[in-house]
């Protein structure tokens, strides 16, 4: 086996970067995917039974990328710390710094599940470094040495109907809160200004004006929506 110390990290700074670029990409995904749900929930009066079917659907989809950001997450990490801990896996050589042995098995693990270029990469230069036996034991649940929590993570498939129902539900208070603010911004748009009887006077410093204040104010909250 030989290290390339460059290679490596190259690598593992790369792997840090493109795991957070797939986070981020999870996560848009994971915000407009709950505006479809709002979108269905909001129209089930056209066709209920199927626009409740697919909102339940996309709320499934929603709590699996979920995961997937959680397991991101924790690879990031990992690949930050092989980074920092560099000058002792090369001091260390042949053997594996032992508190390293299960951030090397998480990531060779999720390599084979997830699709980051950048994964397979590090697990060829872990295979590289330490020989294909690595590889096998990080593979086989009998010899992972991952946090099983983790493992359980990026094998993750079918969520639990308890999450789904609470992502349904989550979206569907936001539905109903963006449409009561909908319809406050309405009504205040419609209400005419009050005749004055007298010189106009602006607000004192103790009482702010209220109408285009409040306006402005449903208007940044609707857009956060």
């Amino acid at each position: 086996a030989r290290f390339d110390l460059q290679k490596f990290r190259t690598c593992t700074k790369v792997l840090g970067i493109s795991i957070g670029q797939q986070q981020k990409t999870e996560e848009a995904r994971n915000q407009a995917l709950r505006v479809e749900i709002a979108k269905l929930i909001d129209s089930v009066g056209g066709n209920p039974t199927n626009n409740m079917m697919s909102a339940k659907l996309k709320a499934g989809e929603v709590v699996r990328m979920e995961v997937r950001c959680q397991v991101y997450e924790v690879l990031k990490i990992y690949a930050e710390q092989m980074s920092y801990d560099l000058p002792l896996i090369q001091r260390m050589l042949p053997n594996i710094p032992e508190g390293m042995v299960p951030n090397f098995h998480a990531l060779i693990f999720a390599s084979r599940y997830y699709a980051v270029k950048q994964l397979l990469e590090m697990a060829d230069i872990l295979k590289n470094t330490y020989g294909k036996q690595l590889i096998e034991q990080a593979c086989n649940p009998q010899t992972c040495r991952a946090d099983p929590e983790l493992i359980q993570k990026i094998t993750f498939h079918t969520p639990e109907q308890q999450r789904i129902d609470e992502i349904f539900e989550e979206v569907r208070q936001s539905l109903v809160q963006r449409n009561s603010l909908v319809q406050n911004y309405e009504q205040m748009k419609s209400v005419p200004n009050a005749p004055s009887n007298g010189p106009q006077q602006g607000p004192s410093n103790d009482q702010p004006a209220q109408g285009g204040d409040d306006l402005d104010d449903l208007r940044r909250r609707l857009q956060g929506l």
